[in-house]
């Protein structure tokens, strides 16, 4: 395997797995050998076959799963492995670490595309928290709504699919993922109407409080 950084992240090694005598996946450790715990990073990989090759990138934001405490971070000295499917002519890979976030809101990169991708994708996220949040606010504010969760739920689901049916490229950011989340939220909010407000209340505290976070990882 061949690699390369500008960055703090380590290749250790890179092992083929074999299935039923072929190989099917390759697993990349990685290490962070910085002083930092990192929230993001990106590789540039390229998979080389006995007739072809391919290209391509795999960027992880844990700010998806980190909680508020940095667990799902990645922390300073600790390893962890990408697992790669491959398929049949499968001879190595070359992996070049060209973006890292850190939790302190700085990066390191040459792939500045890469790095305008990250800082899209959180500020869709940032979008989608608190567009969603306002509508259950809203409804869960109003005295008149017998079922605040399933007329929150409607209304989410209203905006995202007039979001996925406009053009995009007009449309201020988004993200379906977050979307989903809420719904899956609302539709498993309580029947009753003094608890549903008060899991309706907690839930847009709870998610505010991660968009401020998440937010604050945009500025980089």
């Amino acid at each position: 395997m061949g690699s390369r950084t500008t960055t703090q992240i380590a290749i250790v090694n890179s092992l083929a797995r074999l299935s039923h005598g072929t190989t099917s996946q390759v697993s990349i450790r990685l290490l962070n050998t910085s002083a930092k715990d990192i929230t993001a990073y990106n590789l540039s990989i390229v998979e080389h076959y006995a007739d072809q090759t391919s290209h391509y990138q795999l960027m992880m934001d844990m700010l998806d799963v980190a909680g508020d405490d940095g667990k799902g971070l990645f922390l300073a000295g600790a390893s962890r492995d990408e697992i790669r499917p491959v398929h049949g002519g499968y001879t190595n890979l070359d992996v070049t670490i060209d973006l890292v976030a850190f939790a302190d809101h700085t990066m390191q990169t040459t792939n500045p595309a890469a790095g305008q991708r990250l800082i899209d994708y959180r500020k869709s996220v940032v979008s989608t928290i608190r567009e969603t949040d306002s509508i259950i606010s809203k409804i869960s504010g109003d005295n008149t709504v017998t079922d605040s969760a399933a007329t929150a739920a409607t209304q989410v689901q209203k905006f995202l699919d007039a979001w996925k049916a406009a053009p995009h490229y007009d449309v201020p950011g988004f993200n379906e993922g977050y979307f989903r989340q809420a719904l899956q939220a609302l539709r498993a909010a309580p029947h009753t109407a003094a608890d549903v407000n008060n899991y309706l209340n907690q839930y847009v505290a709870q998610r505010e409080q991660r968009a401020a976070v998440i937010d604050g990882h945009t500025k980089l």
